[in-house]
């Protein structure tokens, strides 16, 4: 089993002057300490006007950062936006090249139609058509990176030419290709596409592992794939602490973090299906009832916090489902740092040398 880091952004209201400067400079130092604990991937999520829930809206810049700063860790994206109004393709083709350039072709490419009305509307980006603008942008990026003489004359997208989209990425014909999929029949999909699938889904392990069944299943009935390089992999997005008080560790990362951030799902995702709709509902009922039922969090495979005991038996079960990588998402605006660079050390030291290799 592979392991990543995932770095949000979230920023918490009230916001104390250079808040956005402290949080964006540590997840800086999360991703350094990451590689130095063993974890192979660094994935940034891409969000607009999205206050509070992910202030990460320039994730080729971060991740830029990151490269120079480290050596050896993949750097993830999770996802690039692919809506043209909101990142055209030549320049999404531009960005990711240089990206694989300046990190010695460390790039991941994740990819996805976007995340909602809250931003598509921010961009005059009609919601009917993003699906297949999805589609359209990433065929189109693949092409521009094969050719020196490249032109475009499809239903959403037009490049004339012949020009040459520079610079070309190190990893030939492309990076690895990823999207995300928040729901089962994208999962299906992402497997038919022959790319990863980054599972951002809340909803348990049992979940889980039926999405990477739809997974594997898609990859046996292959359709609508965008290259022959194949990206046959799954990702399933988690969070959590590890400290050694068993029960405070549960404790805080669900009173600190989960039961604040879930009022988010609600406000920006307002038509929520799926495991956003699951993810929201459920920390949000329990947070009205008061503290929560550790035993029950724990059973539902949902949160990776606690002693190194408790994340290593959620690790395992984890890797039952058959899902590839796990992806620490760390709580940088609500939880204070030092905390968080422990829980890293704690899974390089004790978590991840059992699970790899």
């Amino acid at each position: 089993m592979e392991f990543g880091v995932f770095l949000t952004a979230s920023i918490p209201k009230p916001w104390a002057p250079g808040e956005e400067s402290r949080v964006l400079l540590a997840e800086q130092e999360f991703a350094v300490r990451a590689e130095a604990a063993g974890f192979g991937y660094c994935w940034t999520s891409e969000h607009h006007f999205m206050e509070e829930y992910c202030h990460s809206s320039a994730p080729e810049l971060r991740l830029a950062s990151i490269a120079a700063r480290t050596s050896r860790i993949r750097l993830g994206h999770g996802i690039v936006d692919m809506q043209p109004a909101i990142n055209h393709p030549v320049r999404v083709a531009e960005r990711i090249a240089t990206l694989d350039i300046l990190s010695g072709g460390r790039v991941e490419f994740g990819t996805g139609r976007g995340s909602g009305r809250w931003e598509w509307d921010g961009f005059n980006v009609p919601e009917a058509e993003t699906k297949a603008v999805w589609e359209e942008a990433v065929n189109c990026v693949l092409a521009m990176w094969k050719t020196e003489r490249f032109s475009w004359d499809g239903a959403h997208i037009k490049v004339p030419g012949p020009r040459n989209v520079v610079p070309k990425p190190v990893q030939q014909p492309h990076p690895p290709l990823w999207m995300g999929a928040t729901n089962p029949a994208t999962a299906r999909e992402a497997g038919q596409r022959g790319v990863g699938a980054l599972l951002f889904a809340y909803t348990g392990v049992a979940d889980i592992a039926e999405r990477v069944r739809l997974y594997h299943d898609g990859a046996a009935h292959p359709a609508g794939r965008f290259s022959d390089r194949l990206n046959l992999k799954t990702c399933w997005a988690i969070g959590g602490i590890c400290e050694p008080d068993d029960r405070k560790a549960i404790t805080d990362y669900f009173e600190l973090y989960l039961a604040r951030y879930a009022p988010f799902f609600a406000r920006y995702w307002p038509q929520a299906v799926g495991g956003t709709l699951q993810m929201a509902q459920h920390f949000t009922q329990a947070s009205r009832r008061g503290p929560p039922d550790v035993d029950q969090l724990i059973a539902d495979g949902s949160v990776f916090s606690g002693d190194v005991k408790r994340v290593t038996e959620a690790v395992h079960r984890a890797q039952e489902t058959g899902v590839n990588q796990l992806i620490l998402g760390l709580p940088t605006g609500y939880l204070p740092k030092e905390r968080l660079l422990r829980t890293l050390d704690a899974w390089g030291e004790h978590i991840i040398p059992r699970f790899s290799g």
